[in-house]
Parts: structure tokens; sequence; C-alpha cells
């Protein structure tokens, strides 16, 4: 979250690794979206709020590799809300 503030971004993503993983920030999303945390390893919660979830990446995710998909990765998006 502190990244996307600091780059004046409304929205980011994390899909979590231990103590590692992946992040990204972005200014809107496209298209209608509506997910399903619970499954695959989305339920993974974060180190620093652990009553929030932070996805998964590579082997810490449960589920298989989506189709069409090189990484193994459940992606958690939240929205900055000022």
């Amino acid at each position: 979250m502190h990244h996307a503030l600091t780059h004046k971004k409304k929205f980011f993503a994390i899909a979590r690794h231990g103590g590692d993983g992946h992040a990204f920030a972005f200014s809107s999303l496209t298209g209608s979206y509506g997910g399903d945390t619970t499954g695959g390893g989305c339920e993974r919660p974060c180190l620093d709020v652990t009553t929030q979830v932070c996805g998964c990446a590579d082997d810490a995710c449960s589920g298989p590799v989506p189709p069409g998909e090189e990484h193994n990765r459940r992606w958690t998006v939240y929205e900055i809300v000022e």
C-alpha cells in the first residue's frame, strides 16, 4: 500500500510467498471484477495485517497453475479509499 500511495495510485495487487512475494500498483481497473478469496492459496493472510488476505505466489499456492499462465499466482487487489 505504501508503494501505491507514494506513486499516487488508487489500487495495488499482492501475491505473497512467505515474507516475500510480488506487488504492483495501478491507477484504474478495466472491465468488471469480482473475486473469490478462498481456495488455491488466495486466503493466505498478510504478514502485517493478519485480518486481510494477500494471495499467494508460485509454490505457496495450493491450487494448480491457471490455464494459459506461466506462473502460479493468486492476486489480491485492494482499492485505496482516502
